[in-house]
């Protein structure tokens, strides 16, 4: 995951931090051996944040937690976040640059990886040349993923789309079948 410059805030401390996000980064502390620190919220509506880790002998992780979105009532129990964090190793094991995945929080549930280097507002690239050598690396970054063969995604539990219906809408029917469970109103809008 990249950082916007727009959305750095102050640093926190894991001790002012509420008891959930104190379990989740004592697992990491204990997971990936180091010390957490210059922790930031990212602002968005999932929860997450991006943190430096200290390891032993001066070695520093620049990382990020992504949080679960939670789950609506009648969603299946796998995660999101486990379906993510296979696409990206897969996608990692074929070349991609794609953040590494350190391992995956229980309490709360959420993934932890690299935090990478870049802004994700194309915009902010004032010059038109380099703005369209982006554009063409990213095209060349689509054509070397959809190479990836699918079987290999398969393997790590993803399910292939087969037909037309399913190819063109992916997993909709399932998030149309969420909201209705969770629906309590007439929604006109």
């Amino acid at each position: 995951m990249t950082e916007a410059a727009d959305e750095f805030e102050a640093f926190e401390e894991k001790e002012d931090l509420p008891p959930e996000w104190q379990r989740a980064f004592a697992w990491v502390e204990r997971a990936l051996g180091g010390r957490v620190c210059k922790l930031r919220r990212q602002g968005r509506w999932r929860p997450a944040y991006f943190f430096d880790l200290e390891r032993p002998g001066g070695e520093r992780l620049e990382l990020y937690f992504r949080g679960d979105r939670g789950h609506a009532e009648g969603e299946r129990v796998e995660s999101v976040l486990d379906h993510e964090a296979n696409i990206y190793r897969v996608q990692e094991a074929a070349g991609l640059p794609v953040p590494h995945v350190y391992g995956l929080c229980p309490d709360p549930r959420g993934i932890v990886m690299d935090r990478l280097p870049g802004d994700f507002n194309l915009a902010s690239v004032p010059d038109p040349k380099r703005r369209a050598a982006i554009l063409d690396h990213y095209i060349e970054l689509l054509v070397q993923m959809h190479a990836i063969d699918a079987s290999l995604f398969e393997a790590v539990g993803l399910e292939r789309s087969e037909g037309g219906r399913s190819l063109a809408l992916g997993d909709f029917d399932q998030w149309v079948e969420q909201y209705r469970k969770a629906k309590r109103r007439p929604e006109p809008m």
